[in-house]
């Protein structure tokens, strides 16, 4: 028989502190650099864009807490997760292959192996327990995307060079995005990671897109929208209202909920 199910969502309106541009990776036909949009022709943050932010962030904050990473840009880790194709990597491929049969055997070496961020959002060698949805705009129809100019600088003589010149759309700082973030079965460690990411997003301490070293990209969330759902299905009465109503029950004080798993970190 399978463990009942846990679940968290963390739920909140994204503010914007400053323009924001997160591009498409196509040159536009009007513009050089538009931003991403969906097929209504509104911006949204992509939640790989929210991911890769806050797991970044977190990578050089965690260490400080004594807590180990695998640390993506230090080329010495020994973490699996950090390199698919490294020795660490490797060597782990070797000792599963023996516990091809035995799933419960796998899923504990992998445990055993891979630091807790990678537990927490995901590598070659297990799932990701932290799941970002696409931010869609709470707003839509205001005239939010706007278009600047950019040039390019000479960095002895610091003015502008002949012939660089482009331009490039930003989301204006009156939007607002719905962020969504899901932790399916997490362990202490995870839901700590996801607590401290959380209140570092909601904080203004990270930016999202690029440009950000121009000062675009910078958010917050009022901690008093915030909203943590949790379920557990191994209580009657909470499972009798999911399955009544498909959502998890609200968390009571969500700001002392996320503060006492991201303290339980140090």
């Amino acid at each position: 028989m399978s463990a009942p199910l846990h679940r968290y969502v963390f739920r909140a309106p994204l503010r914007l502190r400053s323009a924001l541009h997160i591009g498409s990776g196509e040159r536009g036909d009007v513009v050089d650099s538009p931003v991403l949009k969906d097929f209504l022709h509104q911006p949204f943050i992509p939640g790989s864009s929210l991911k890769g932010a806050m797991r970044s962030h977190l990578e050089r904050l965690l260490p400080a807490l004594g807590l180990s990473t695998c640390r993506l840009f230090d080329p010495t880790a020994s973490c699996p997760g950090a390199d698919p194709n490294g020795q660490a990597a490797k060597d782990l491929q070797r000792r599963l292959e023996p516990l091809r049969q035995d799933a419960a055997a796998r899923h504990d070496l992998i445990r055993q192996s891979v630091c807790p961020m990678c537990q927490a959002f995901g590598s070659s060698f297990n799932k990701a327990r932290v799941l970002f949805a696409d931010a869609p705009l709470r707003n839509p129809g205001l005239p939010l995307v706007e278009t600047r100019d950019g040039v390019g600088i000479d960095r002895d003589s610091h003015r502008a060079v002949d012939g660089i010149k482009y331009d490039y759309e930003v989301v204006s700082s009156y939007a607002v995005f719905d962020v969504e973030i899901t932790l399916e079965e997490p362990d202490p460690p995870t839901l700590g990671i996801a607590a401290l990411g959380f209140l570092e997003l909601a904080r203004g301490h990270i930016a999202l897109g690029g440009l950000t070293s121009r000062g675009l990209g910078k958010v917050f969330i009022d901690e008093g929208e915030i909203e943590v759902r949790g379920l557990n299905l191994a209580d009657p009465n909470l499972r009798r209202e999911y399955l009544k109503t498909g959502r998890a029950p609200l968390i009571p004080n969500p700001i002392g909920f996320l503060v006492q798993h991201a303290e339980a970190l140090a």
